[in-house]
């Protein structure tokens, strides 16, 4: 792979404005070729058209201040379900306990994203199905944990011929099984907005409305997608 270092502020400045599109791609790897829909999704789509109309998308409407504002409820409810465990846990002490705060808020941090997302928790005590929320941080663990394993066939694309270390299979193995459970709540989703029962609206119910507009872009695939880049960002601070 080419590389570049760069010790002189103005050359660094050029880089990254006369020429920022030059050094703007990630380079490929077979982790996310695997795990971003063969570079489809925003953290590593390639500079262009597509990658144009993702940002596009994340900023008029995934992260704009209007449609951020449309779930101030879900945010105050996770943050009163915290104080609500944190009081509970005060008084199983006796009045007074130790709790590893920072793991809480980044829990918080989750929740929220989550249940905009979706409408599901998967953090804490108060998850509907625990046994879907023990899958899930499993899947988006184990999808972390694998990508940042290092692969010499990256560096020297002949061992990519033999498969070195069973990566490959493995990566394509966890990827089908991620990818039906993302499949499985976008389905539970459209299902519930045909039902005309969906409580309260989500992400995914906001992105299946763009799709009925636009099927053939707006596709299962393309809401699967945003929900990898989201779910992974927030369970690699989990881990951290």
């Amino acid at each position: 792979r080419k590389a570049l270092i760069v010790t002189s502020p103005s050359a660094v400045e050029e880089c990254f404005t006369k020429n920022d599109i030059i050094f703007a791609n990630r380079p490929r790897s077979l982790s996310s070729k695997h795990f971003s829909y063969n570079y489809t999704t925003i953290s590593v789509a390639p500079y262009g058209d597509h990658w144009r109309n993702l940002r596009r998308l994340a900023a008029l409407e995934i992260f704009s201040p209007a449609r951020i504002a449309v779930f101030i409820g879900t945010r105050k409810t996770e943050l009163m379900l915290l104080l609500r465990e944190l009081m509970h846990k005060c008084n199983e002490g006796g009045g007074s306990t130790k709790v590893d705060l920072k793991s809480k808020f980044v829990e918080l941090a989750f929740n929220i994203l989550s249940m905009t997302m979706a409408g599901k928790r998967y953090y804490g005590e108060n998850v509907a199905d625990a046994e879907e929320a023990r899958k899930a941080r499993f899947l988006i663990r184990e999808m972390l944990e694998n990508s940042g394993r290092s692969n010499l066939g990256d560096y020297l694309p002949l061992l990519r011929w033999v498969d070195f270390k069973g990566l490959e299979k493995r990566f394509t193995t966890l990827m089908q099984r991620l990818d039906k459970f993302m499949q499985d709540m976008v389905d539970e989703r459209k299902q519930l907005l045909a039902a005309g029962s969906n409580g309260s609206a989500t992400m995914i119910d906001h992105l299946l409305s763009l799709q009925e507009n636009e099927h053939e872009y707006y596709s299962d695939e393309l809401i699967k997608g945003i929900i990898m880049v989201t779910s992974s960002s927030c369970n690699l601070h989990l881990m951290l």
